[in-house]
């Protein structure tokens, strides 16, 4: 091997640094050109004999923490139960029960609205039929379209039958375990002095989160999976949720006459292509599964 001088060593590749590049890659170059400058990195410290950063205890954590950080986002922003998107225990990931790495994922842009969807291939109410995740992209730190991306060129060399939310460990991959999830939840939570999430916390407040910031009700129960009435216990909120519902409907209505006072002296090409869209609208709205009410049983609807 060459000899090391003090230029070369002044030049090691350092494990935040690995962390920090490869962290801001995601969304701005693809998984396979990522792997490629990792692995020129690697060649260059082994042709300069230098020890590769890569299985540090740093490096590692990283792993873990993209993939933890990546299920609680899609969990809270899919509205998610944490037994759809996580695994009971590392020895029971089920390829048809679990979601894997090789699962259809499709991302969409329409406008300036950027989304991927995740399809699940097991839910509590669809059961074997499965769902589909619907994650949009969203200014803020929990952003799911983001965590999806990170997870994905993070741990892309996991296996396709590996779990979606799994991480590459020293000797191959480890699932997302739910208890631990949790328990690393009530880590965070308890340093600030706030009391710890159960296994439907993530589902409750996507729902009310969706809800309060204005996303309207079917959109919301189309987000969820809910084709009965257990979807209105999930509202936790009544305060900000219906006042605020309300003050959009009153808002909608104005638009609305507005709307048909415009199209009083609107051209007749203006007045057809508006019909094409109210046409459009409504067919979109007929495919909406109808809500069933629920026999009240004084159970819990989960």
């Amino acid at each position: 091997m060459p000899k090391r001088s003090s230029w070369q060593d002044g030049r090691k590749a350092q494990e935040q640094h690995m962390v920090q590049a490869s962290s801001d890659s995601a969304g701005c170059m693809g998984t396979s050109a990522v792997e490629n400058w990792l692995a020129g990195l690697w060649a260059w410290h082994t042709f300069h004999n230098f020890p590769f950063p890569g299985d540090t205890p740093t490096i590692q954590a990283a792993i873990v923490a993209v993939a933890f950080w990546a299920v609680i986002c899609v969990a809270f922003w899919g509205i998610a139960r944490l037994g759809e998107v996580m695994v009971p225990s590392v020895n029971r990931f089920i390829l048809g029960r679990h979601v894997h790495k090789d699962t259809a994922v499709l991302w969409s842009t329409h406008g300036d609205a950027q989304s991927v969807s995740v399809h699940i291939p097991w839910t509590k109410t669809t059961q074997r039929t499965g769902a589909t995740l619907i994650l949009t992209h969203e200014d803020d730190c929990t952003c799911p379209f983001r965590a999806v991306q990170q997870q994905l060129l993070t741990n892309a060399a996991l296996p396709s039958d590996a779990h979606f939310f799994g991480f590459l460990t020293s000797d191959g991959w480890q699932p997302m375990v739910k208890r631990s999830v949790i328990t690393r939840c009530n880590e965070i939570w308890a340093r600030y002095g706030l009391q710890g999430p159960s296994g439907h916390s993530f589902r409750i407040g996507g729902t009310t989160h969706h809800l309060t910031r204005g996303t309207d009700v079917k959109v919301v129960q189309q987000l969820g999976w809910w084709t009965s009435d257990a979807f209105y216990i999930y509202w936790c909120n009544m305060q900000a949720i219906i006042p605020l519902h309300v003050h959009n409907a009153a808002r909608r209505a104005d638009i609305i006459h507005k709307v048909d006072a415009f199209l009083l002296d609107a051209s007749p090409e203006v007045k057809t292509r508006w019909e094409e869209i109210e046409k459009a609208r409504e067919e979109m709205s007929s495919t909406l599964p109808p809500v069933r009410k629920k026999a009240r049983t004084g159970k819990t609807h989960r």
